[in-house]
């Protein structure tokens, strides 16, 4: 119990110091720049963070299951990950490339896209780096490099504001601090060449066969599929808005959109960070303390979820003035509005960490698949008719079709499992 104790502090932390560099970062680029400037910022951020998903690909997540189910047997994945990892980096690319020469954002998105390429590879980079210490359970460190992509964000934001005031600038200094993180990346990454990462003592099934490049994009893709699943459905609203009623707009709907996923850190770092090791080691040599998670959580992520949707529906107007400024105050309706999302995400939170087990990944990437292409098609729908309320309605009704998918697949897994 004290462990879990101190592994929660830490990751409850290191959310709260990302959390707080978060919302400094948005409070310091709405006050600094004009509402058109912003959302070029935050359509190229959104654009290089889904790049960024298909860097990884999965890696560190499918790291983090081979990990619990082979032990020290589970190197025999490294040299595959490693290759697959080169392929997808130049994939995303040559998707960036194309995009600053051939798309219809304007100069200021563009620019900054270009500047923001080697963030790309860092936030790819990220996921491995976090397996490498889930697997160690060193959660102090899965908070401290976590928080490394909320300080070069910060940071490239704030020098630029002081010393040059210019939006191109937070792309170009962003760059320069992402080289610096890259290059402490690698060095923990070397650890999974040298075999040096501290495991879990425990007699793991001997394994020999060396794993093919296609075996593993096999059984990595249905993790990489599944966060960019959840990124069209989480994020493709920003980009939408964008294309289709221009970076101004973008810009409200961030807005309130920032403070719904600051909220959202809650259940993901819990479920996400903290107990999906613990997930994949239960399901396979513990499977009552799955059954006995679930029941538990599910109670506690539904009153918090509540309590959350309360706080900001009270507190909705005051936070955006104050935070942002009033020319932001039109984003507190819509804040409201996206707050009926949250009791939905808190709870497929648990659901969503189960079906990430064993075999179940499969369905939560059909569920998730399912869920991106309604949330393209009524985005595609909503958005010409009704503007930016039409992201806002495409959202809660994706939510709410994603938890009733979860749920139902994650009670049937645990009477399976139990």
């Amino acid at each position: 119990m004290n462990k879990i104790f101190k592994d929660s502090f830490w990751l409850v932390f290191g959310t709260a110091l990302g959390t707080l560099l978060t919302f400094l970062t948005q409070v310091l680029l709405t006050r600094s720049f004009n509402v058109e400037e912003y959302g070029s910022y935050i359509t190229a951020m959104n654009l290089i963070n889904l790049l960024a998903v298909f860097v990884s690909f999965g890696a560190g997540d499918f790291l983090v299951k081979i990990f619990g189910e082979e032990g020290r047997f589970a190197y025999r994945w490294i040299k595959p990950n490693f290759l697959l990892l080169s392929y997808t980096l130049v994939f995303s690319l040559i998707i960036v490339i194309i995009l600053i020469l051939f798309s219809q954002f304007n100069g200021d998105t563009k620019y900054l896209l270009l500047f923001l390429i080697p963030n790309i590879i860092l936030q790819g980079l990220l996921p491995l780096v976090i397996a490498v210490f889930q697997i160690e359970q060193n959660y102090k460190k899965v908070a401290l490099y976590n928080f490394v992509i909320y300080l070069v964000r910060f940071l490239g934001v704030f020098i630029a504001i002081i010393f040059f005031d210019h939006i191109i600038y937070i792309g170009l200094l962003t760059c320069i601090l992402s080289f610096i993180s890259i290059y402490l990346f690698i060095k923990i990454l070397y650890r999974l060449n040298t075999k040096s990462i501290l495991l879990p003592s425990f007699e793991y099934k001997k394994r020999k066969e060396n794993p093919s490049f296609f075996n593993t994009l096999r059984n990595s893709a249905p993790y990489g599929l599944a966060a960019i699943f959840y990124f069209i459905y989480y994020q493709s609203d920003i980009i939408l808005l964008s294309f289709f009623k221009g970076e101004e707009i973008a810009g409200y709907y961030n807005v309130a959109f920032t403070l719904i996923s600051l909220v959202y850190l809650i259940p993901n770092l819990i479920f996400g960070k903290l107990f999906l090791p613990k997930l994949h080691f239960w399901v396979h040599h513990n499977p009552k303390m799955v059954k006995k998670l679930y029941k538990k959580s599910n109670l506690i992520m539904l009153f918090t979820g509540l309590l959350s949707v309360i706080f900001i529906i009270v507190s909705a107007e005051f936070l955006i003035s104050v935070v942002f400024g009033e020319k932001y105050i039109m984003s507190a309706q819509l804040l409201i509005i996206l707050s009926l999302c949250i009791p939905f995400r808190f709870l497929y939170a648990v659901s969503g960490a189960i079906m990430s087990t064993e075999n179940r990944i499969y369905s939560k990437v059909k569920q998730q698949g399912m869920t991106a292409v309604l949330n393209i098609t009524l985005n595609f729908i909503f958005i010409p008719l009704i503007g930016v309320y039409g992201a806002v309605y495409s959202t809660i009704l994706c939510e709410l079709f994603l938890f009733i998918l979860l749920w139902n697949g994650s009670r049937k897994y645990i009477k399976l499992i139990v």
